[in-house]
């Protein structure tokens, strides 16, 4: 079976297509240039601010496949293994430690991996901070809410070059 990143926990085929429309509908928007991303481009100035972000770590993770492309995965450790859902679709996903668990990191290591991989795939801190520091609009991540905290609301990004044809992926630690 091939690594999943998140198991979809689906009935039907056509919810499934559904949710896949609207992940790709947001990655055109994620994929254009400023202004939603912030306007200086891929320079990594950040104005820090006193933010409980400034000291959390997230879990980072480099995916490869044979062709050399790169998939970074970027979550807060305590999202690993957590059911989130769409508010709006009520489809439910859970972020497998598989494709996610890696090294611990800094967030503002996470902040610079973020803005340097043309393919991402991130839930957490790291986006809340991106959108903190202005270098992420806030309507550009699906934002999910958890289960076990209805309240919680966990921003989920992905970022992906589709100009090269996808090949299975190798994982390794960072």
């Amino acid at each position: 079976m091939p690594d999943k990143q998140c198991e979809l926990v689906s009935s039907s085929t056509g919810e499934k297509i559904g949710i896949l429309l609207h992940i790709l509908f947001r990655l055109f928007f994620v994929m254009l240039p400023s202004p939603l991303w912030n306007a200086k481009g891929s320079s990594m100035t950040m104005t820090l601010s006193s933010s409980s972000l400034e000291k959390k770590k997230v879990m980072a993770k480099i995916h490869h496949d044979p062709s050399g492309e790169k998939v970074l995965a970027l979550i807060d450790r305590e999202l690993i293994g957590e059911t989130l859902m769409h508010p709006q679709t009520k489809k439910k996903i859970i972020p497998s430690e598989k494709f996610y668990g890696g090294k611990e990191i800094d967030i503002h290591v996470a902040m610079k991996l973020l803005f340097s991989y043309q393919n991402v795939n991130a839930f957490g801190s790291v986006i809340e901070f991106a959108i903190e520091q202005g270098r992420l609009d806030p309507d550009i991540p699906i934002w999910f809410e958890m289960i076990s905290n209805p309240e919680k609301k966990v921003p989920h990004l992905m970022v992906f070059d589709v100009s090269h044809p996808k090949k299975p992926l190798k994982s390794e630690l960072l």
